[in-house]
């Protein structure tokens, strides 16, 4: 049976979705080709169909969720620059409930480690990832009227601290340590670019 374009590019977004959840919650190298499939609702044997393997899987899963993030996507920062939209940003996403909703947020805070430990390639496709969002960001500052090369750098510092934030925020136990670091990297993610527009 020939099954339409549209037909596989849904099926092909049944396995990213359901591997997304997967990697998440139990991390790369703990799920299996035969979980993601069964999370899909699809038979492990048409998974080649649409994947090389399990790290182009991968590959693709973080792609998606970096491409998808709304942090990307305009919406409510859409007319925001500067450090308006920083602020904006942090505050999204070093909130209590991204961090609680581990499964379902951001993965680069959860896979970023199997990402290090993994093929040149998908290192690559990775980097290519976060550089993408870092030259978006820096786009959004140029009211600061810094050269492009310190907007990238204060860019990349801004993702650092979001990211590293968080994960240490999912790490912790208690509740008041839990918004202490996510207090504490929201102001430190803000706080050059406040003062590159003399707003400190």
């Amino acid at each position: 049976m020939r099954y339409s374009k549209e037909h596989k590019a849904q099926t092909h977004q049944r396995i990213v979705d359901a591997a997304s959840k997967l990697f998440r919650a139990k991390g790369y190298k703990a799920t299996g080709v035969d979980s993601v499939m069964a999370e899909a609702g699809l038979t492990a044997g048409g998974f080649y169909g649409h994947f090389e393997n399990k790290e182009d899987l991968f590959g693709q899963v973080m792609q998606y969720a970096l491409e998808t993030s709304p942090l990307r996507q305009g919406g409510e920062f859409a007319e925001l620059d500067g450090a308006d939209f920083v602020g904006a940003i942090a505050g999204f996403y070093l909130s209590e409930p991204h961090r609680d909703k581990a499964n379902e947020g951001c993965p680069i805070p959860a896979l970023s480690q199997e990402i290090s430990r993994s093929s040149q390639k998908m290192r690559r496709r990775f980097e290519e990832g976060i550089m993408r969002w870092s030259d978006e960001i820096a786009e959004r500052l140029e009211s600061s009227g810094l050269p492009l090369e310190e907007r990238r750098e204060m860019a990349l510092g801004v993702i650092a601290t979001l990211v590293g934030g968080m994960t240490l925020a999912r790490a912790f136990w208690t509740r008041d340590g839990v918004r202490s670091m996510l207090s504490a990297a929201s102001r430190q993610a803000t706080a050059r670019v406040k003062d590159a527009h003399g707003d400190g």
